[in-house]
Protein backbone atom coordinates (compact mmCIF):
# COMPACT_ATOMS: atom_id res chain seq x y z
CA UNK A 1 0.00 0.00 0.00
CA UNK A 2 1.10 3.57 -0.65
CA UNK A 3 0.45 4.54 2.97
CA UNK A 4 3.38 2.41 4.19
CA UNK A 5 6.99 3.57 4.10
CA UNK A 6 10.32 1.96 4.99
CA UNK A 7 12.46 4.07 7.26
CA UNK A 8 15.51 3.61 9.41
CA UNK A 9 15.12 4.82 12.99
CA UNK A 10 17.12 5.03 16.19
CA UNK A 11 15.04 3.33 18.86
CA UNK A 12 15.13 5.00 22.26
CA UNK A 13 13.27 4.28 25.49
CA UNK A 14 11.70 6.68 27.91
CA UNK A 15 10.24 5.07 31.02
CA UNK A 16 8.43 2.01 29.58
CA UNK A 17 7.78 3.57 26.16
CA UNK A 18 9.83 2.99 23.01
CA UNK A 19 10.13 5.69 20.37
CA UNK A 20 11.75 5.79 16.97
CA UNK A 21 13.76 8.81 15.86
CA UNK A 22 14.15 8.97 12.07
CA UNK A 23 17.85 8.42 11.43
CA UNK A 24 18.12 11.29 8.94
CA UNK A 25 17.78 13.73 11.88
CA UNK A 26 20.34 11.99 14.11
CA UNK A 27 23.80 13.55 14.11
CA UNK A 28 25.38 11.91 17.12
CA UNK A 29 24.69 9.93 20.28
CA UNK A 30 26.65 10.83 23.41
CA UNK A 31 26.68 11.00 27.19
CA UNK A 32 26.18 14.47 28.63
CA UNK A 33 27.15 15.15 32.23
CA UNK A 34 25.07 17.43 34.45
CA UNK A 35 28.05 19.78 34.77
CA UNK A 36 28.02 20.27 30.97
CA UNK A 37 24.49 21.71 31.03
CA UNK A 38 24.41 25.51 31.10
CA UNK A 39 21.45 27.76 31.78
CA UNK A 40 21.38 30.54 29.17
CA UNK A 41 18.42 32.96 29.11
CA UNK A 42 16.43 30.54 31.27
CA UNK A 43 16.98 27.66 28.81
CA UNK A 44 19.22 24.64 29.24
CA UNK A 45 21.98 24.33 26.67
CA UNK A 46 25.07 22.26 26.01
CA UNK A 47 28.18 22.94 23.98
CA UNK A 48 28.28 21.07 20.68
CA UNK A 49 31.02 21.65 18.11
CA UNK A 50 31.84 25.04 19.62
CA UNK A 51 28.23 26.30 19.72
CA UNK A 52 25.59 26.28 22.43
CA UNK A 53 22.55 24.22 21.44
CA UNK A 54 19.20 23.66 23.23
CA UNK A 55 19.06 20.68 25.60
CA UNK A 56 15.68 19.12 26.44
CA UNK A 57 14.39 16.02 28.21
CA UNK A 58 12.14 13.70 26.24
CA UNK A 59 10.24 13.04 29.47
CA UNK A 60 8.98 16.64 29.40
CA UNK A 61 7.71 16.38 25.84
CA UNK A 62 5.43 13.50 26.83
CA UNK A 63 4.57 14.50 30.39
CA UNK A 64 6.37 11.53 31.95
CA UNK A 65 7.26 12.14 35.58
CA UNK A 66 10.86 13.07 36.15
CA UNK A 67 13.08 10.64 38.03
CA UNK A 68 15.09 13.50 39.48
CA UNK A 69 18.35 15.04 38.49
CA UNK A 70 21.04 12.69 37.22
CA UNK A 71 24.78 13.05 36.85
CA UNK A 72 24.81 11.71 33.30
CA UNK A 73 22.27 11.71 30.45
CA UNK A 74 22.06 9.53 27.34
CA UNK A 75 21.66 12.17 24.67
CA UNK A 76 20.76 12.22 20.99
CA UNK A 77 21.97 15.25 19.02
CA UNK A 78 19.46 16.08 16.28
CA UNK A 79 19.58 18.42 13.30
CA UNK A 80 16.59 20.14 11.68
CA UNK A 81 17.53 22.27 8.69
CA UNK A 82 20.81 23.80 9.88
CA UNK A 83 19.91 23.91 13.59
CA UNK A 84 21.03 21.42 16.22
CA UNK A 85 19.42 20.44 19.52
CA UNK A 86 19.95 17.69 22.10
CA UNK A 87 17.36 15.34 23.59
CA UNK A 88 18.03 13.37 26.78
CA UNK A 89 16.51 9.87 26.85
CA UNK A 90 16.58 6.99 29.34
CA UNK A 91 17.99 4.30 27.04
CA UNK A 92 19.38 4.23 23.52
CA UNK A 93 18.33 0.83 22.19
CA UNK A 94 19.42 0.27 18.58
CA UNK A 95 19.21 1.36 14.98
CA UNK A 96 16.59 -0.52 12.97
CA UNK A 97 14.71 -0.56 9.68
CA UNK A 98 10.93 -0.34 10.17
CA UNK A 99 7.79 -0.19 8.06
CA UNK A 100 6.00 3.00 9.11
CA UNK A 101 2.29 3.55 8.90
CA UNK A 102 0.60 6.94 9.34
CA UNK A 103 -1.55 7.17 12.44
CA UNK A 104 -5.33 7.46 12.41
CA UNK A 105 -6.89 10.88 13.03
CA UNK A 106 -7.59 10.03 16.67
CA UNK A 107 -4.02 9.01 17.47
CA UNK A 108 -2.43 11.66 15.24
CA UNK A 109 -3.52 14.33 17.71
CA UNK A 110 -0.83 13.10 20.10
CA UNK A 111 1.89 15.75 20.13
CA UNK A 112 5.32 14.97 18.72
CA UNK A 113 4.29 11.64 17.09
CA UNK A 114 3.71 11.29 13.35
CA UNK A 115 3.71 7.55 12.59
CA UNK A 116 3.81 4.09 14.10
CA UNK A 117 5.23 0.67 13.35
CA UNK A 118 4.53 -2.84 14.56
CA UNK A 119 7.76 -4.47 15.68
CA UNK A 120 8.73 -8.13 15.26
CA UNK A 121 7.71 -8.93 18.84
CA UNK A 122 4.24 -7.40 18.30
CA UNK A 123 4.92 -4.21 20.24
CA UNK A 124 4.10 -0.82 18.76
CA UNK A 125 6.83 1.73 18.10
CA UNK A 126 5.80 5.38 17.88
CA UNK A 127 7.90 7.49 15.54
CA UNK A 128 8.78 11.00 16.72
CA UNK A 129 7.95 14.10 14.72
CA UNK A 130 11.39 15.70 15.14
CA UNK A 131 10.36 18.87 13.32
CA UNK A 132 7.42 19.44 15.71
CA UNK A 133 9.70 18.91 18.72
CA UNK A 134 12.16 21.42 17.23
CA UNK A 135 9.41 24.02 16.69
CA UNK A 136 8.24 23.58 20.30
CA UNK A 137 11.64 23.58 22.05
CA UNK A 138 10.70 26.58 24.21
CA UNK A 139 7.54 24.91 25.53
CA UNK A 140 9.33 21.66 26.33
CA UNK A 141 12.39 23.23 27.97
CA UNK A 142 10.50 25.61 30.27
CA UNK A 143 8.95 22.79 32.27
CA UNK A 144 12.26 21.44 33.56
CA UNK A 145 13.87 24.85 34.02
CA UNK A 146 11.43 25.79 36.77
CA UNK A 147 11.88 22.41 38.47
CA UNK A 148 15.67 22.52 38.12
CA UNK A 149 15.86 26.12 39.44
CA UNK A 150 13.83 25.08 42.48
CA UNK A 151 16.02 22.02 43.12
CA UNK A 152 19.21 24.04 42.59
CA UNK A 153 18.01 26.65 45.07
CA UNK A 154 17.19 23.93 47.60
CA UNK A 155 20.64 22.39 47.14
CA UNK A 156 22.42 25.75 47.65
CA UNK A 157 20.46 26.39 50.84
CA UNK A 158 21.33 22.92 52.15
CA UNK A 159 25.00 23.31 51.21
CA UNK A 160 25.31 26.71 52.89
CA UNK A 161 23.53 25.45 55.97
CA UNK A 162 25.91 22.51 56.30
CA UNK A 163 29.04 24.58 55.58
CA UNK A 164 28.12 27.15 58.23
CA UNK A 165 27.46 24.41 60.79
CA UNK A 166 24.35 26.29 61.78
CA UNK A 167 22.16 23.30 62.59
CA UNK A 168 22.65 20.55 65.10
CA UNK A 169 23.95 17.14 63.99
CA UNK A 170 20.39 15.71 63.84
CA UNK A 171 19.19 18.44 61.51
CA UNK A 172 22.29 18.02 59.34
CA UNK A 173 21.48 14.33 59.02
CA UNK A 174 17.94 15.21 57.93
CA UNK A 175 19.20 17.72 55.36
CA UNK A 176 21.77 15.27 54.02
CA UNK A 177 19.01 12.79 53.22
CA UNK A 178 17.91 15.17 50.43
CA UNK A 179 21.29 14.90 48.68
CA UNK A 180 22.90 11.96 46.90
CA UNK A 181 25.85 10.19 48.56
CA UNK A 182 28.34 11.85 46.17
CA UNK A 183 26.95 15.31 46.97
CA UNK A 184 27.12 14.59 50.70
CA UNK A 185 30.79 13.64 50.49
CA UNK A 186 31.56 16.78 48.43
CA UNK A 187 29.93 19.03 51.03
CA UNK A 188 31.62 17.33 53.98
CA UNK A 189 35.11 17.77 52.49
Amino acid sequence: PTSLANREVLIVSEDINNFGIPIEYVVEVSDIYADDIQLIENKETISFRGDLIPFIYMRNAFGINSVGMQNQYKTVILKVFEEYFAVAVDIIECRQQIVMKPLSDLVSRVKYINAGAIMGDGSILLVLDVYEIFVNLNLISQKITKERDYKATQRIVVEETLKNDYYSEQKNHLLLSVLSIEEQETIRS
